[in-house]
Parts: structure tokens; sequence; C-alpha cells
């Protein structure tokens, strides 16, 4: 059933062409009319480059006779970068709709779940690269940890996409707003000032950032240095509510999407 929706609102596309065929001749012809996308590729991979000139910038400072606070280093500033490209991709999904006035039967929830899954696959694609030049350059793992940090950030990811491309839209000028907005998160999140080096009158207004909760867990189980002022369970509750804001979100986008094509 879904599979059936699915190819009504994508009809045309020749990877259905290829699926429905039985020859092995037939599947190598229609595999000719398939555009391979480079840009995604470049849009996959472009975020590690920011990853490793910012850790040769920065990391060169850390010494640490066994290498671990690089290592921590190295995977808070790629989750940051992974977070800033996902944002990015919802903030250009506006400058798309041009593409929707002739394709009146395209789905929107649909068009949604495909961004997402492609979204998930690029950000694993990238997370186990790192995971596996980190690892080849000797440093110690916290798997779990990484791996917990990097879905509460994934999905912190998604509901900020949503809630800047709904409110922003197509307005220039609220995008380079919200873009300064990144740049001072960049900072202010433990990825390049420590979160305890700030003064505490200054802090206590940070510690409201779910993205400080989430850097500073996994730094603690690499480091083994724990401070009472991070909270994990903060940022876990914070994406749970923040659920309901993404629901919420996705509806107006989704009403927006049908106004558009209405008027055109």
């Amino acid at each position: 059933m879904f599979i059936k929706e699915f190819k009504n609102n994508v009809k045309g596309l020749a990877i259905f062409d290829i699926l429905n065929t039985s020859s092995p001749h037939q599947i190598l012809k229609n595999s000719r009319n398939i555009f391979f996308n480079w840009g995604i590729i470049w849009d996959t991979l472009s975020p590690l480059l920011f990853v490793a000139a910012i850790s040769l910038l920065f990391g060169l400072g850390i010494r640490d006779g066994e290498g671990r606070d690089l290592g921590y280093f190295v995977f808070v500033v790629f989750f940051f970068f992974n977070l800033r490209q996902i944002v990015e991709d919802f903030l250009q999904t506006d400058d798309d709709l041009d593409f929707f006035k002739n394709r009146r039967q395209l789905n929107y929830f649909l068009i949604f779940v495909s961004r997402q899954v492609r979204i998930i696959i690029q950000s694993l694609i990238r997370f186990v690269i790192v995971l596996i030049v980190m690892i080849g350059f000797n440093y110690e793992i916290q798997i779990l940890s990484l791996s917990v940090g990097f879905l509460i950030l994934h999905f912190l990811s998604v509901v900020l996409g949503l809630f800047a491309s709904t409110l922003i839209q197509k307005n220039l000028f609220l995008k380079t707003i919200f873009r300064f907005f990144m740049l001072a998160l960049f900072f202010t999140s433990d990825v390049i000032v420590p979160i305890q080096i700030w003064p505490e009158n200054i802090r206590e207004y940070l510690l409201y950032n779910p993205i400080v909760h989430v850097n500073g867990y996994i730094k603690e189980s690499v480091t083994g240095i724990y401070y009472d002022y991070i909270n994990l369970s903060y940022s876990l509750k914070f994406s749970f509510f923040s659920l309901f804001a993404s629901l919420l979100l996705l509806n107006v986008r989704i009403l927006r999407f049908r106004i558009f094509l209405n008027a055109q």
C-alpha cells in the first residue's frame, strides 16, 4: 500500500522502472536513465572538511598524554557541524517550493519523510567516517556515549531546522540573523569554549542550551572529569517535549504547502 502510494506520488522516476523489470537486459537499459547526483556526495562530505580544518586549527593546542581530549574535541566539532548542515537543509526547503508548482500530485508528508531518510543516511555516513578515522589514529572511542550524543543532537537538529524554516521561510534578512545565531551557538555550546571557564552568572543561562549537556556528557565519558551542572536528562526531557512542537510545526508546513499549491 505504502509502496504503491509512494510510486504514484513520484511516478516517472527511473528507479521504479528498474524495480518493475524482470529482465537483467531491461534493467541495464533503464539504469542508463538514472542521473547520479554528485551534489549529494558533496553535501554529505563537505561538513567533514570543516571538521578537519577546525580540529587542526584548534586541536594543535590540545596536549594530553593519551590524546583523549583531542578525540573528544573532534567529535563535538563534528556533531555541531552535522547539526548546522541539517538545519541549513531545512532552511533551503522553501527555496524549492517553485519545483512543486506543476507537481500537485506530490504529498508533502511523503516528501518530508524521504528528506528525513536522506538526512539520517548522510549523518550516519559522516559519523561512521569520523569513527573510522579516529580509530585509525588509535584514539580511545566511547561508542555508547558518542552514539547517545549523536542520536539526541540529530533529533534536536531536526527540531531546530523545522522551527527555523517555519518562522524564517524565504526572508533573507531573518536567514542572515539566524546564521549569526548559529555562529553564537557554536561558541556557547561547549564546543570551542569550555563551559566551565564561563563566569557562573553567565554559565547558568548557557546551561539552558541542551547541546551543552550533550557535549558535557560526551566529555565526561572521555576525560573522566565530571561537573555537577551537566545533566543529560535535561537534554532528553527537552527532546521529548520538543517532539510535540515538531509535530505542530510539521502540520504548519503541510498547511503552508497546500496553500502554496492552491494559490498557483
